[in-house]
């Protein structure tokens, strides 16, 4: 098993020998070259070195932490992304990415390169080897049916979106258990599901034509337990309770509500527009970019915590935290009914026409 940084060293290894093999093969084809073709042999041997150079520069390389934020070198990584240039006749890029320890998590292909928008399927590996999602993708959406498994390799249980992206219409096909016994057929039955780490439930219940039904229980972990009761008719939530480790209950209709901008985020943008200064210097040299910048909403409406989280100029980044920090007037998200911290993540895109 090999770390991160262990994986990193082999890929600069790896080139260095391709390096040296041309070289050393432009050495023993020169001594051998007649002297009226040296000339030639030169022109053909630039050529060598320059397909070596575009080939060495086929694949970029990112560093993450789980939580999605970029790093600098693989020492502060949990994940490394290695994204390859389309092959001959597509435009997507093929994307690997894989856990510290050097075990393959994901495959997919890319409709860009940073950050990912995957099209087509998408196959994900538990660190132990065995498949954990297996899901097709549209434009960067979950279409189709989504396979989930258990870390023993068995079939956990089989969604499907009928719309692209549309969490709301999302019918349970199937749940077995961990010894592969199902529970839910068809649309129909028990359903016990598990938190992405197999670690606890996080609610348990009737499905009915794919939908939840009826009353759901469980809890759901953050720095804290909430423990909730849910009511359920064809898929709609009726009613849902919780309660907090020290008693405090909490009523709601909406299990998840993401912060929101006073007046909708049209005016939060037309305020970012008015607030942003494109670096001037930056502009004339026309650096481009997108930068995503995450940020964490807090209980009492304030913005804390901003940061880019892709790999984009400083300078673009800069400017765009610098007015995010500014802006004013966001609205706090709740879980389960208890207003939190929640993280936010808003793309701003720098670009200059012509």
């Amino acid at each position: 098993m090999k770390d991160l940084a262990e994986v990193a060293y082999l890929q600069i290894e790896h080139k260095k020998i391709l390096k040296k093999g041309i070289l050393k093969t432009i050495f023993i084809l020169w001594e051998i070259t007649s002297p009226m073709k040296k000339n030639i042999f030169l022109l053909c041997a630039a050529c060598m070195l320059l397909v070596q150079r575009v080939s060495a520069q086929r694949q970029n390389t990112y560093y993450l932490k789980n939580n999605g934020d970029y790093v600098k070198n693989a020492d502060s990584a949990d994940i490394i992304r290695l994204v390859h240039e389309p092959e001959k006749g597509s435009t997507l890029y093929p994307t690997k990415e894989f856990y510290k320890s050097g075990q393959r998590k994901s495959y997919g292909h890319s409709i860009k390169i940073d950050p990912p928008s995957y099209e087509g399927p998408f196959i994900a590996f538990f660190e132990n080897g065995t498949r954990k999602q297996f899901l097709k993708y549209d434009k960067g959406r979950i279409v189709d049916t989504a396979y989930n498994y258990f870390p023993n390799g068995k079939l956990y249980s089989s969604l499907f979106y009928k719309l692209s992206g549309d969490s709301s219409l999302v019918y349970v096909k199937s749940v077995n258990d961990s010894t592969g016994a199902a529970t839910v057929t068809d649309g129909n039955g028990y359903a016990v599901l598990y938190d992405a780490d197999f670690k606890y439930v996080t609610g348990k219940g009737n499905v009915k034509n794919g939908k939840y039904d009826g009353e759901w229980t469980g809890e759901f972990r953050t720095k804290d337990t909430l423990l909730y009761k849910e009511v359920y008719a064809d898929g709609k939530m009726l009613s849902g309770t919780s309660t907090d480790a020290k008693g405090n209950v909490y009523h709601y209709t909406q299990s998840e509500v993401l912060p929101r901008f006073k007046g909708g985020m049209m005016a939060f943008y037309q305020q970012v527009k008015r607030g942003t200064r494109y670096p001037s210097e930056l502009a004339a040299r026309r650096v481009q970019g997108v930068a995503i910048i995450r940020f964490l909403v807090l209980a009492n409406g304030e913005i804390t915590d901003v940061h880019a989280i892709n790999d984009v100029h400083p300078g673009l980044a800069s400017e765009a935290m610098r007015v995010i920090k500014s802006s004013k007037g966001w609205q706090p998200g709740s879980l389960k009914g208890r207003v939190v911290n929640v993280s936010h993540t808003i793309p701003m895109s720098f670009t200059i026409s012509n």
